[in-house]
């Protein structure tokens, strides 16, 4: 055998364990980035678990958000867990967007329900884009995004003003999404009764009988 071809393979063995290594990588390491305020792990895991004070950057389904009540000791704020709630990360597909006065508007859907989350261009920003040549914002429906945003109510309703919206390559996002809410409701908001959204996600991912 030629020493080409036997770098050749061990080229294609280096790649397919990195590729099997990317592969196994944890939920958690994958959410890290866009979730930090979650993702701080206790350093003893036989400490009682305390929660977080969840006052920003929460992560919930759509179905629960859009649910929840309207603060009424903190304006453009929402209540969850008994605290006021004025920022959120939104994740999911944008299934409808308009143009209106100054601002872009999308209607974002990860499965549970959908949201109106609208886009200044003055005051939001847009990563992971290059490949859509976007202008002030106009991203194309079916594109999944994560949101980072300040609650607005509007006539009682949750509207998300977008701080930075990504917009997502890798479609394998959305059910990791959907695992890591799971973990995130479990481990740190200590509900363990399903809401009504985890109903929602566990009948679109339960097996035909």
């Amino acid at each position: 055998m030629s020493n080409q071809s036997k770098k050749s393979k061990q080229f294609f063995a280096s790649t397919m364990e990195n590729h099997e290594i990317t592969r196994r990588q944890s939920i958690l390491d994958i959410f890290e980035d866009f979730y930090p305020n979650h993702m701080k792990q206790d350093e003893d895991e036989e400490k009682e678990v305390v929660p977080e004070p969840v006052c920003n950057n929460c992560t919930l389904f759509i179905g629960d958000l859009i649910q929840l009540p309207v603060s009424k000791i903190q304006k453009n704020a929402v209540v969850f867990l008994g605290r006021p709630v004025s920022e959120v990360h939104v994740f999911g597909f944008v299934i409808r967007s308009a143009a209106y006065g100054d601002c872009c508007i999308y209607y974002v859907d990860d499965g549970t329900s959908c949201v109106q989350c609208k886009f200044y261009p003055d005051e939001s920003s847009l990563v992971g884009c290059c490949d859509f040549e976007l202008k002030d914002g106009a991203v194309p429906e079916g594109q999944l995004v994560h949101i980072q945003g300040r609650i607005h109510i509007i006539k009682g309703c949750v509207v998300v003003i977008i701080k930075e919206m990504d917009v997502l390559k890798d479609l394998n996002l959305e059910s990791r999404h959907v695992i890591f809410l799971d973990w995130l409701y479990k481990t740190k908001y200590h509900i363990t009764e399903l809401t009504r959204a985890e109903n929602r996600i566990a009948k679109l991912f339960r097996k035909p009988s």
